[in-house]
């Protein structure tokens, strides 16, 4: 076997391991957020999503470019222990704390008190921190530990959250789903350090200095790149449109958004993060690695759109009104675009032209901004025009990259796979037949029984 076809076999490998455990993950979440939306009250949903959104908004936005722009230089980065928390721990806290202490005095204190800000602070920082530590460890080559660690952190979240208010210890609030949750949270990066830190350990032998300017600008560049799809994401865009719509709506676009952020989120973590590792291994051939994550993403798209169309009819004739079943499918067309955006801006990286993607974006982002500001008491518009813009924005991506590298887009889905779609479809819709009545049993906490008798 030559080295290209183990090459391609092994990415296949990883992108297959990724598929699996982001799709878990995400599925998880998927039925926490719907029995979340069911259990409490749809304001009660929408208080607890907007501060969860503006803890992630601000942990984005810390992050500043990210493990993205650590990879490069990743070999210099784990040689030894002082480069690593000089160039990558410490300056994430100090982002991470800026970021946070801007976002929760601006923003969040508009939805909760001082303690419960406290609390959100801790969090964005610890979250801030796991995205980046996660990313440098799928890129060293450790992505079955980090999937398997969050998979037994995540389940772990969800015991305590639904095994304490199904056992009446306490209620559904913001309180019972922020605290576990940065406690997990705290207790994944712990762990993730502890697994740089066997890198650092394995390493001593590399050498090599990485120029802090260089470094600051590659962050810059990644920071201003993704700066439209930061901004303009749901966890901006909820809490926006929940100060001048209420709670109610706010719930309903929230669990909108969530639906439409697994199906990003599992693209991202099977296509962003094994892309990582297999565009570094394909340094002179950037096409070849194109053309392996393009036919994994088209397979990917393609089986969403089909279980989307078998839960569609059902979906949107349960729901109360037109109301969810058009913000889901405004925040879905919205992120659409950004599924191929994965695979481009990782081949604009490799080859150094990140910029003209930034500028694609950064006009994106004005127009986005004028957008909002003009039609912000009609959120359908403004996910509509948001979505038309980003067509437009990756329209001009695909011309550019065709241009440059002779790569473009195709649509190829074996017929097994279209076959499996299906069933995954139907089996979906009979599961979600049965959620909502077992959900409707209201449960009374231990100190609401003690009140009651």
């Amino acid at each position: 076997m030559s080295v290209s076809q183990r090459l391609v076999q092994t990415a296949q490998h990883l992108i297959r391991w990724n598929l699996a455990g982001s799709a878990t993950y995400e599925a998880t979440r998927i039925v926490h957020n719907i029995c979340l939306f069911v259990a409490v009250p749809t304001a009660t949903y929408g208080h607890i999503g907007s501060v969860f959104s503006l803890v992630y908004l601000a942990a984005t936005l810390g992050e500043f470019g990210g493990g993205s722009a650590f990879v490069p230089y990743l070999s210099v980065i784990t040689s030894n222990r002082r480069w690593f928390y000089r160039t990558v721990l410490l300056p994430q806290l100090g982002f991470l704390a800026c970021a946070s202490l801007v976002t929760h005095a601006l923003a969040t204190a508009r939805f909760t008190s001082t303690p419960f800000l406290l609390i959100a602070g801790l969090l964005t920082i610890t979250e801030g921190i796991r995205m980046t530590l996660r990313t440098l460890l799928h890129a060293l080559g450790q992505s079955k530990v980090v999937m398997g660690v969050e998979l037994c952190v995540t389940a772990t979240y969800f015991l305590v959250v639904w095994g304490g208010y199904l056992s009446g210890f306490f209620a559904l609030n913001l309180a019972s789903a922020l605290i576990p949750f940065l406690v997990t949270s705290a207790a994944s990066v712990c762990f993730f350090i502890g697994l740089i830190e066997g890198a650092l350990q394995s390493k001593h032998g590399e050498g090599g200095v990485v120029s802090l300017r260089e470094l600051m600008l590659s962050r810059l560049t990644l920071a201003l790149l993704h700066l439209p799809q930061t901004m303009l994401s749901s966890n901006f865009l909820v809490p926006f449109f929940t100060l001048h719509s209420g709670l109610i709506f706010g719930g309903i676009a929230k669990m909108a958004s969530e639906i439409a952020h697994a199906i990003k989120a599992i693209i991202r973590a099977t296509i962003g993060f094994s892309g990582t590792s297999l565009f570094r291994s394909y340094k002179r051939a950037p096409q070849e690695a194109f053309s392996i994550l393009w036919q994994q993403l088209n397979e990917l798209l393609g089986i969403s759109a089909i279980i989307a169309l078998c839960m569609g009819p059902y979906v949107c004739c349960t729901m109360d009104n037109g109301l969810t079943f058009m913000l889901l499918s405004a925040f879905i067309g919205l992120t659409v675009a950004d599924y191929v955006f994965v695979i481009y801006e990782q081949l604009f990286l490799v080859t150094k032209r990140s910029w003209v993607l930034m500028m694609y974006r950064l006009a994106e982002c004005c127009g986005g901004v004028v957008v909002v500001s003009l039609f912000y008491t009609k959120a359908l518009v403004v996910l509509l025009v948001l979505g038309c813009m980003r067509i437009c924005s990756l329209a001009a991506t695909i011309w550019y990259a065709h241009k440059a590298w002779h790569v473009r887009p195709h649509a190829k889905i074996e017929s097994r796979k279209i076959i499996g779609a299906l069933v995954v479809g139907v089996a979906l819709m009979g599961g979600l037949r049965f959620l909502p009545p077992f959900l409707s049993k209201p449960v009374v906490t231990k100190l609401q029984r003690k009140y009651l008798s």
